[in-house]
């Protein structure tokens, strides 16, 4: 049975629940303020380390940018499917692969981050051209000072599954 009123917590139990709030409301105040003893993007102080995602296009490159182990991996991830995005040319036509992968971006970034949905819908994948595109992709998670790369990357996920699925059910129904 949970426990719904703290009060009800033996005293040793009150205070290591009590410590783990603390701890995560001081990693939420470092969240986006650049430390050697902290990771920029979680605020985890678990062995923070120089970024080597080796993407460089968050700004993960910049000195002072120490970044854990789980969101440097994010970065890998989140990073390689704006790669993906950004290699696909400019299209007109329904099953253009740029805008799948840009849906899947805005649609997992409308979960996350209010802001980087915002500043992402300013961004056409039909109709900017390929630099302008990518420009303004990367332009929007500066401007919305985005953090959150380990739900991104979750969420981006979460949307290829999906886009899989959907196409397994329309490949069944075409041929069933």
């Amino acid at each position: 049975m949970p426990i719904t009123n703290v009060e009800e917590l033996n005293p040793e139990s009150r205070a290591y629940l009590e410590s783990l709030v603390d701890q995560l409301i001081t990693e939420q105040k470092r969240v986006g303020t650049p430390s050697p003893l902290w990771c920029l993007y979680c605020g985890s102080g678990n062995n923070p380390s120089r970024c080597t995602c080796g993407v460089k296009i968050f700004g993960c490159s910049e000195p002072f940018v120490n970044a854990c182990s789980d969101c440097m991996s994010a970065h890998k991830k989140v990073a390689r499917h704006l790669a993906k995005m950004f290699s696909f040319p400019k299209s007109n036509r329904v099953d253009s692969r740029r805008h799948a992968y840009f849906k899947q971006t805005v649609q997992a970034a409308e979960k996350i981050d209010g802001n980087l949905f915002r500043e992402l819908t300013k961004t056409e994948a039909w109709t900017d051209g390929d630099t302008v595109f990518k420009q303004r992709v990367l332009a929007s998670f500066r401007k919305a000072n985005f953090t959150q790369f380990q739900s991104l990357a979750r969420g981006i996920a979460e949307q290829e599954d999906a886009y899989v699925l959907r196409s397994i059910g329309r490949f069944i129904r075409s041929v069933g």
